[in-house]
């Protein structure tokens, strides 16, 4: 029996994003996580079952919490609502994804993009950034079969913390408005979240090549306190014709606290509001709105804006 408690690691570190391009230095609340994926399918056999399994795809998913908040993290975070239908999520060349650990290990995944892009949590318990999930595929003229494709360790000194900024790390105080109508918020919150719809592109022998948008949207839930019935009512278009357009009564839905700015554009609430008569529940219960798309001189507008600052 060999026991050897330096071999009993607890490693806290931080991620660098694109380190040989614009690099963007990622702290999370809660530990990063890394998790080895592999796509198998059996080997089966009328006579004995199931023989073996055999790998025919592999990739790498990181998530964390990034604490802090700023037009950079932006950036490198929310890209999906700048891209056209049918666009790769990747860029045109490999982007590395870094963990460096304070043990002096870089863990690299050659080839790391954003898969899943952070909710908003609109909870002044909370700073603003949900969990965000990166993916580690096949780099470019790469193969399925070498774990350095994915994930390569090694000896690197430690590049310290001198970009961590806890002024950065917000809670703010969030007020919204619906439109033009200020509402105050149960203590729940809001929680904003983007719906893209994303396809992969396998190819057989090597997995997982690329990932495309074909599809993009905003949801946003909150329960507001200072809304009637009747309100409510407006907002989700009853009372309009039958065989219009739910865009017709959409609106800029604006998020704002100290050192954030977010809004929605065409939010249109979606079919379902409930109403409650009692003595203890309020009268408005949860809303979700849903951003609808819309054009300005035949260019998209982006269906999401994030950012430190209201745009100019």
């Amino acid at each position: 029996m060999s026991n050897n408690r330096t071999l009993i690691l607890r490693e806290p570190g931080h991620i660098i994003i694109d380190a040989a391009g614009t690099p963007a230095t990622f702290y999370s609340e809660a530990p990063w996580t890394v998790e080895m994926m592999e796509e198998v399918v059996s080997l089966p056999s009328s006579m004995f079952g199931d023989l073996d399994r055999i790998p025919v795809g592999r990739l790498v998913k990181i998530k964390g919490i990034v604490q802090q908040f700023s037009d950079g993290a932006v950036a490198k975070l929310y890209p999906f609502a700048a891209k056209a239908r049918g666009a790769s999520i990747l860029a045109s060349t490999d982007k590395t994804l870094d963990i460096h650990t304070t043990s002096g290990k870089r863990c690299r995944i050659p080839n790391g993009f954003v898969y899943k892009e952070p909710d908003i949590r609109g909870d002044v318990r909370k700073t603003p950034l949900g969990e965000v999930e990166f993916w580690g595929i096949v780099p470019l003229s790469g193969n399925g079969d070498a774990l350095a494709n994915f994930f390569a360790e090694t000896s690197v000194s430690y590049p310290g913390d001198s970009l961590f900024d806890t002024s950065a790390i917000i809670t703010p105080a969030w007020t919204v408005m619906l439109g033009a109508t200020a509402v105050d918020l149960a203590d729940s919150g809001f929680t904003l979240k983007t719906t893209p719809k994303l396809v992969e592109d396998k190819i057989n022998g090597v997995g997982t090549y690329n990932v495309a948008i074909v599809d993009y949207g905003v949801e946003i839930e909150l329960e507001p306190m200072n809304l009637t019935r009747a309100a409510v009512m407006a907002m989700a278009g009853w009372g309009t014709a039958l065989g219009g357009r739910k865009s017709a009564s959409g609106m800029e839905i604006v998020c704002q606290g100290t050192g954030i700015y977010v809004a929605v554009r065409g939010a249109a609430l979606v079919p379902g509001a409930n109403f409650s008569f009692g003595a203890e529940p309020r009268a408005v219960g949860k809303l979700k709105f849903q951003s609808t798309r819309s054009f300005d001189t035949g260019v998209e507008v982006a269906q999401l804006y994030v950012g430190e600052a209201e745009p100019a």
